[in-house]
Parts: structure tokens; C-alpha cells; sequence
């Protein structure tokens, strides 16, 4: 293989060079995927926060439809003890 060749051929040449920049090449990669791990984070995090405060909004909602449920019949009911009396 010409291509394995040329590695051991250059790697001779320059000796401990490549083994000694080797690290730094090693932890570029490792931020790179640290990066990309976040990013996907991120964007799963602002998902599950839009969705939050959509069921905060609709908890919301609900109780105040609650609210207006409750403020007629309690109305209603005023209304009908007023009638009786």
C-alpha cells in the first residue's frame, strides 16, 4: 500500500513531532464533540421550555375557566335564594 508507505515514511521523518502535537489534535476533536453536544442540548432544552410554558398556559386557562364556572353557579344559586325570599 502506497498510502501506508507515505504515513511510515513521513512519521520517520518527522519523529516525535506527531507524537507530541498529538494531544492537541486529540482534545480539538474532543471540544469539537463537546460542542455538538451542546448544541443539541440547547436545542432540546428551548423544546421542553416552549412546552412548558404552554402547559403553564393552559393551566392558567383552565383555572380561570374554573373560576367563571364556579362565579355563575354561585350567581345563579344567589339569584335563586334571592327568588325564595
Amino acid at each position: 500500500m502506497e498510502s501506508t508507505r507515505r504515513i511510515d515514511e513521513l512519521s520517520k521523518k518527522l519523529g516525535t513531532c506527531i507524537e507530541r502535537a498529538r494531544p492537541y489534535y486529540e482534545a480539538r476533536l474532543k471540544a469539537k464533540e463537546a460542542l455538538q453536544e451542546t448544541q443539541v442540548a440547547a436545542v432540546r432544552f428551548e423544546r421542553a421550555n416552549s412546552a412548558h410554558s404552554a402547559a403553564k398556559e393552559m393551566v392558567f386557562l383552565s383555572e380561570e375557566g374554573l373560576k367563571v364556572v364556579v362565579f355563575n353557579k354561585l350567581i345563579t344559586f344567589v339569584m335563586t335564594v334571592n327568588i325564595l325570599f
